[in-house]
């Protein structure tokens, strides 16, 4: 994997993500006209405020990894990317680094603008570095999520792939507490919700601006750390199975 072949390769992924309408509607409309409904209808408080600013940059991030890679990953499996890489000088390591590379950029986009958005519309924050904080504790709490979006490309088809993608998107934005604060669901749903990692990568962000009431950072961390390890792993073994199955 040369330098040279990853820098074009993720400038070309990047481009990909930002010309695909779908993508940019998920990524940035839709979190931020969920937080402008909300702001406006709820948000009549600070710390409801924050809560929704937090919450929403980190939904879009989850639509970036889920709601985007996911789905492309499994239509270019099924069109048989994998075994075309194989005629050409890109190695699939490069291929797969660079779709990390250009997901985690479009995040970053992502969690500017939702944030921004935000700000202009009267987001009030007592220490912008604990903001900035949050900001770059969404940024790289994502990386599990794109490496669940690798095991859901590697596991399903084009005709599959976005619907479930989608599914586990909404799943955990919703129990995850970025859709409803955890506190207003049923019990039950509050006691599955504490394993799931977009609670915890939620509890985490919203932890510099002293507005996580439940758990520890450390819990956090390590729950995160965890499924990023589990997921990628998965996706590793994953695509090594569909890659000799392709044979």
């Amino acid at each position: 994997m040369t330098l040279l072949a990853l820098r074009a390769q993720s400038k070309l992924e990047l481009l990909r993500f930002l010309r695909n309408v779908r993508a940019l509607f998920f990524t940035l409309l839709v979190p931020i006209g969920y937080y402008l409904i909300f702001s406006y209808g709820f948000g009549n408080t600070h710390d409801l405020q924050l809560h929704f600013g937090i919450a929403m940059a980190g939904f879009g991030t989850l639509g970036v990894s889920l709601g985007t890679l996911g789905s492309r990953l499994a239509q270019e499996r099924q069109l048989g990317w994998l075994r075309l890489l194989q005629t050409t000088p890109l190695t699939p390591l490069t291929y797969f680094v660079a779709k990390v590379i250009a997901t985690f950029s479009m995040a970053g986009l992502t969690i500017i603008g939702v944030l921004t958005v935000a700000l202009l519309e009267g987001l009030r924050v007592d220490n912008y570095w604990a903001l900035v904080t949050s900001a770059l504790i969404l940024w790289g709490g994502s990386l599990p999520f794109i490496a669940l979006a690798f095991v859901i490309g590697s596991w399903t088809d084009a005709e599959t792939g976005y619907v479930v993608s989608i599914g586990v998107y909404l799943v955990l934005g919703y129990l995850g507490g970025l859709l409803q604060p955890l506190q207003f669901m049923p019990s039950v749903l509050q006691d599955v919700a504490r394993w799931l990692p977009s609670t915890h990568y939620f509890l985490l962000a919203l932890r510099p601006l002293q507005a996580a009431s439940s758990g520890s950072a450390l819990e956090d961390v390590l729950i995160l750390l965890v499924y990023t390890l589990l997921f990628t792993a998965l996706a590793i073994w994953s695509y090594r199975r569909a890659g000799t199955a392709d044979r």
